[in-house]
C-alpha cells in the first residue's frame, strides 16, 4: 500500500512536484493530486522527519511542532 504525509487537520500533503500549477498552503503543503507518494511506510516516516527539520544556531534540529503537525497515512486511489 502506498503512503503519504498528510496534515493532521486539513486535506493537505507534503509536495511531490515543483509545478507552478500546485497551490502552496501553510508550510508548503499542497492538495492531494500534487502529493509526494511513498512506496513504503518507513519512507514516508523518514520524509516526515526530514520535512520537520529546521536550522537552529548553525545546526539542523527537528522542530517538534512541525513534526506533530503531519502524520503518515495510507493512500487509497
Amino acid at each position: 500500500m502506498p503512503y503519504a504525509v498528510k496534515h493532521k487537520d486539513k486535506d493537505l500533503y507534503i509536495s511531490g512536484t515543483t509545478s507552478e500549477k500546485a497551490a502552496r498552503y501553510d508550510h508548503g503543503l499542497v492538495e492531494k493530486e500534487y502529493a509526494k507518494i511513498y512506496a513504503t511506510e518507513s519512507g514516508a516516516k523518514s520524509a516526515r522527519g526530514q520535512w520537520a527539520l529546521t536550522m537552529d544556531r548553525y545546526e539542523l534540529v527537528r522542530d517538534q511542532a512541525m513534526y506533530d503537525l503531519v502524520e503518515v497515512v495510507e493512500v487509497k486511489f
